[in-house]
C-alpha cells in the first residue's frame, strides 16, 4: 500500500480474536474454496459482515472472498502467525505504530480518526483490533495505550 491510498484501508473492527479462530478453523478443516457468510455459521449478520469487510480489508480475501496468500501462510504457517500479522499491521498501520512507545491514548484516538476517517464507536472497536493484533505480533506498544 502506497502512502497515497492509505485512506483506501479501512480498519477492522472485528474481534482480533474471532479472525484467529476462523484461521484456526481453517487449518483443522481446510481452507474453503471461498469463505462467505454459509461459512462463517450461526455467528450473527453483523459480526460476519464485519468480519468479512475485516478480511477483505487486510487482503486476506480476494474481491470475490477467495483466500490470498497472505490467508494461507496465516493457515498453514502458525509458527509464523506473529510476524505475519506483523507484516500486516506495518503495511496498514503505519502512522499507529509510528506513534511509539510514549504517545497518549489521545495520540492513538486521533491518528485513527484522521488516518482512517472513522468515528465514534468504531473507533473504540478498531483501537481495540488493532492492539489486541499488535500485542500478537509482539509489536512494543505505549503503556498508555488501552481499549477505549
Amino acid at each position: 500500500m502506497t502512502e497515497d491510498n492509505a485512506n483506501d484501508f479501512t480498519p477492522p473492527y472485528v474481534s482480533f480474536t474471532m479472525l484467529l479462530n476462523v484461521i484456526d478453523r481453517m487449518k483443522a478443516e481446510g481452507t474453503p474454496a471461498r469463505v462467505d457468510r454459509s461459512y462463517l455459521g450461526s455467528t450473527s449478520g453483523t459480526t460476519k459482515a464485519q468480519f468479512l469487510a475485516a478480511a477483505k480489508a487486510l487482503q486476506l480475501l480476494d474481491d470475490d472472498l477467495k483466500p490470498t496468500g497472505t490467508l494461507q501462510a496465516l493457515i498453514n504457517t502458525p509458527d509464523q502467525r506473529p510476524g505475519i500479522v506483523r507484516e500486516m499491521l506495518t503495511r496498514f498501520y503505519g502512522k499507529a505504530i509510528a506513534l511509539g512507545t510514549n504517545a497518549t491514548q489521545q495520540q492513538l484516538e486521533e491518528t485513527f480518526r484522521e488516518e482512517y476517517d472513522i468515528s465514534g464507536s468504531t473507533v473504540r472497536k478498531a483501537i481495540t483490533f488493532y492492539l489486541a493484533a499488535a500485542r500478537f505480533a509482539k509489536i512494543d506498544l505505549s503503556p498508555h495505550f488501552s481499549a477505549p
